[in-house]
Order: structure tokens, then C-alpha cells, then sequence
């Protein structure tokens, strides 16, 4: 069915620390937003993940594929069709993007500097702070 995309692409985040601790963590447990469609998939990602890191056996992805499946009939603006040729990196870029709004919140930032000479250098570092701040503002997530 032409899901060597998937799988390869699940392979590769089964292989990144970083996502791994976050996703095997009760945080991500926590984080998971389950006021929106497609909870679901992102539970069974979840489980697939974990899975690649700890089991020696085939993993079944039908679960997921089919979950997958329902998101891509409302959610493609990637134009991934299951049963297709797809690029690897457009799954990447949609799969991230899925599970950023699955676990993103609203932040609250705050920056504050109290001595008023500010050096060159201290004029950039709050100039990249605001920036940040800005481009956070309505949603983030640790998967960023």
C-alpha cells in the first residue's frame, strides 16, 4: 500500500533521544490535547514510538495507518494520499506539525531587564528574546 514512507519515517523519530524521553514521559501524557480530533492518533504514534525503541519484534502499524487514514481525509493540505508514491519529508513536516498542535499551549513570556545599561550585545539578545516571545505567542510545544 505504499507505506514504506511511514515507516521509514517512524523509524527515524524512533531513533531521536530527545522526542523519545519526551513521548515516553508522563509530561507528554500531560501535554496530549485531548480536546482535539485525532486523539487518537496521537495515543497510537505514541505507542508505535515507544515500541520501535523497546521491542526487538515487527511492529503493526495498521492501527495507525488507519487513524492516519481519517486525519488525511480532513487535515491534507500536504497532499499525502495513503496507497501513493509520497516524499518521506512532507510525512516528516506533517507528522511534527501534528503532534506540535496535539501537545502546544499558549505560553506566557515574560521578559524583564532591570539594569539600564544595556551593552550591544544585551540590545540583541532582547531584540532575538522579542522575536521569540512574538513568534510563540499563540502556540508552543516542546516537539518545536
Amino acid at each position: 500500500n505504499n507505506t514504506c514512507f511511514i515507516n521509514s519515517i517512524l523509524q527515524c523519530l524512533s531513533h531521536s533521544k530527545y522526542l523519545n524521553n519526551y513521548i515516553s514521559s508522563n509530561d507528554f501524557e500531560e501535554d496530549i490535547r485531548s480536546d482535539l480530533n485525532n486523539y487518537e492518533l496521537t495515543k497510537e504514534l505514541r505507542k508505535i514510538l515507544i515500541l520501535l525503541r523497546i521491542s526487538k519484534n515487527n511492529i503493526n502499524t495498521n492501527q495507525f495507518i488507519q487513524f492516519l487514514q481519517q486525519y488525511l481525509l480532513t487535515n491534507n493540505s500536504y497532499g499525502i494520499y495513503l496507497g501513493r508514491h509520497n516524499d518521506a519529508n512532507e510525512f516528516l513536516t506533517l507528522l511534527l506539525t501534528f503532534m506540535h498542535e496535539h501537545v502546544s499551549y499558549k505560553p506566557r513570556i515574560n521578559i524583564s531587564i532591570k539594569d539600564t545599561n544595556l551593552t550591544a550585545f544585551d540590545k540583541i539578545s532582547l531584540k532575538s528574546c522579542t522575536t521569540w516571545k512574538e513568534h510563540f505567542k499563540e502556540s508552543y510545544s516542546k516537539i518545536i
